[in-house]
């Protein structure tokens, strides 16, 4: 049975290399970015860890890669790039059995990044012409403090 189309986004503020291969992901944001402040909103770094899955055969040499920040219409992302599937490919053995997976990992590092309003940055690919979403993020403006539930107007 072939292996669906997938993948997944990390969204945080910052990624940290170690030794012995492993990584550290910094302020790693859930399903909303919280903006403490007006539009436009300059982040001082951004990381998109990114996994894309895949079957290891029969695929394209690469797939499109494209990171839409909120504001971005359908057919502008403010960024596009490449996974080299058919390079990755070269260096990775046969596929053993039918179950197996091609998965490849990269970072996207944003320093800085300006978000001009609120909505959704989403990450996609497309291979061929079929699109797979890997991941979003809601990002909205913190609510002024007096609309905050059970917070105190102070008093003078």
């Amino acid at each position: 049975m072939p292996v669906p189309l997938h993948g997944y986004t990390i969204f945080c503020d910052d990624i940290r290399y170690e030794t012995g291969g492993k990584y550290s992901l910094i302020g790693v944001y859930r399903s909303e970015m919280i903006i403490h402040g007006e539009f436009p909103f300059i982040l001082p770094k951004f990381v998109l860890a990114i996994t894309y899955l895949d079957e290891p055969v029969d695929h394209p040499d690469t797939v499109q890669l494209m990171v839409y920040l909120p504001g971005d219409p359908d057919d502008q992302p403010s960024v596009k790039g490449e996974l080299p599937v058919g390079q990755v490919m070269k260096n990775v053995p046969a596929p053993a059995k039918s179950t197996d997976v091609l998965e490849i990992q990269t970072v996207m590092v944003f320093a800085p990044l300006t978000i001009r309003s609120e909505g959704l940055i989403r990450v996609r690919a497309v291979r061929s012409d079929e699109v797979v979403k890997l991941n979003s993020l809601s990002v909205v403006k913190a609510p002024a403090e007096a609309e905050v539930p059970g917070a105190k107007a102070s008093e003078n």
